[in-house]
Parts: structure tokens; C-alpha cells; sequence
């Protein structure tokens, strides 16, 4: 009975909705970017609906940035979980200095591993924002979800930017998000020409050439390194995947 009266309570039609919106547009259940603008609330829940959200799942899920309409990370997160697409998503994250490192596996697909790190803050102009200073984990942690998920699973996101990944003064970040089960690993110490000493100079300039075809940041970089330890020829197959199966979508294959 309780199942029927919640989903009797959705708008049916697009007089519903508007009424919808100006009923909840003052109350606490609103985020403070969306109190009292009615039609902001019903473009809101109408785009989330287009991904599979309820109304206020997506009055808490979805956020507009400068013109365009974002997501939380752990929003995309639980909606790519929901598609059944995807079989593991595991997130590290290391202090000193702050890097994330994020490694996603699609089903008949390979493992994908995303970084988001303090270089890149920096180049980006954030590393100094406060909110970076303030909440690294978080910051860190939710752009490299976002890339990994938007990349990977771009069919049930439907390319929308992540919140976090657009708003560069961190103005806007779910509080709640849980990170809990994030691996915490002591602070790297290697740079990819410590990793790659050791390999031969003709393995060891090929992946170079590869990091720089494939536009790689340091943190991938590293993290790649550090997986293929060893097996660098394995590695130099990878990425010629990747970069074949980038050149395939950039040609419509």
C-alpha cells in the first residue's frame, strides 16, 4: 500500500508537475540553489527524469552551474550501479600529496583507471580554492568518480558533467557523500622517470610516446606504471587498445 501512495505522488502530466513545483519550491525538502524558483525545480525534475530520477532525487542529485546542469558524483555513481553495467568500482586516495585514483570495469570491457591529482587541481586552477584546502578528500575523490564514470558509462549518463568537475570554487558539494569505503595508501613517492629507469630505453620511450598520444595525466601515468610493473609490454598493448578504440569513436566506428 505504501509503494502505491509514493508513486501516486509523482506529477502525471506537465499541469501536475508545475503545481508540484510551486507546492515544494519554499519548504526544507528544496536545496537552497533551487528555494523558490518553481520553474527552475520543474526543469530539474523533468531532466531528471530523462535519467531514471525521481523528483527529488533529482532536486538532490542534479545542480546548475554557470548554465549548465551537473551531477553529484555519488549520484552518478547510483545511477550506474542501478543500469547493471558495471562490475567493480574501486577508489583510492593518498594524502601527500592529494591524489585519487579510481578503477571502474564495465562489463565486456577491460579495467579503466581514472586519476585526479594535485597537478592537475593546480593546473586547473583549484589546488588553492578553499574548499580543496578544506575538504581534499572529497574534492579529489568526486572529480575522479566523475571522469570515470562519465567516460565509461557515457550511455547511462547521457554525457552530463559531474558537480564537482564543473564548480571551480567548490561552492557546491554534497555533504553527505560517503567515501568510507575509499582505500587510504601512504603518499607516492615515485615520478614516472623513477619507474621508468629501470625499463629499456626502447620499451621506456614508447611509453612515453603513448602517455603523451593518449593525453594522460601524471597521476594515470603513475598509477599505470606502478599496475604493470614488470609487464610493460602488456602495458604498451593497453594503451594501443585504448588509442585504437578512440580513434574508432572519433570516426564514427
Amino acid at each position: 500500500m505504501a509503494r502505491n501512495m509514493a508513486s501516486s505522488l509523482a506529477p502525471r502530466g506537465f499541469g501536475e508537475a508545475v503545481e508540484f513545483a510551486s507546492q515544494i519550491a519554499g519548504t526544507s525538502f528544496v536545496p537552497e540553489h533551487f528555494k523558490n524558483k518553481p520553474a527552475e525545480i520543474l526543469a530539474a525534475i523533468q531532466y531528471g527524469s530523462e535519467l531514471g530520477l525521481g523528483p527529488l532525487a533529482s532536486l538532490n542529485g542534479l545542480a546548475v552551474i554557470r548554465g549548465k546542469v551537473t551531477m553529484y558524483a555519488s549520484t552518478m555513481r547510483a545511477l550506474v550501479e542501478a543500469s547493471g553495467k558495471m562490475e567493480k568500482c574501486e577508489v583510492t586516495w593518498t594524502a601527500k600529496p592529494p591524489m585519487a585514483t579510481v578503477v571502474v570495469k564495465r562489463g565486456g570491457r577491460k579495467d579503466a583507471v581514472h586519476s585526479f591529482g594535485f597537478d592537475d587541481a593546480k593546473a586547473a586552477g583549484l589546488a588553492d580554492g578553499q574548499m580543496y584546502q578544506k575538504y581534499p578528500k572529497r574534492m579529489y575523490v568526486a572529480r575522479a568518480v566523475s571522469f570515470a564514470l562519465r567516460d565509461e558509462f557515457a550511455d547511462v549518463l547521457r554525457g552530463i558533467m559531474g558537480a564537482e568537475e564543473m564548480d571551480e570554487e567548490g561552492e557546491i558539494i554534497n555533504e553527505d557523500e560517503d567515501f568510507s569505503n575509499v582505500k587510504v595508501e601512504s603518499s607516492p613517492t615515485e615520478s614516472v622517470n623513477d619507474l621508468l629507469e629501470s625499463v629499456e630505453v626502447e620499451t621506456s620511450d614508447s611509453i612515453r610516446l603513448g602517455f603523451r598520444s593518449l593525453r594522460w595525466n601524471t597521476a594515470k601515468q603513475i598509477t599505470m606504471l606502478k599496475q604493470y610493473s614488470g609487464r610493460e609490454g602488456e602495458l604498451l598493448d593497453s594503451m594501443r587498445e585504448e588509442r585504437e578504440n578512440k580513434q574508432g569513436v572519433s570516426n564514427g566506428g
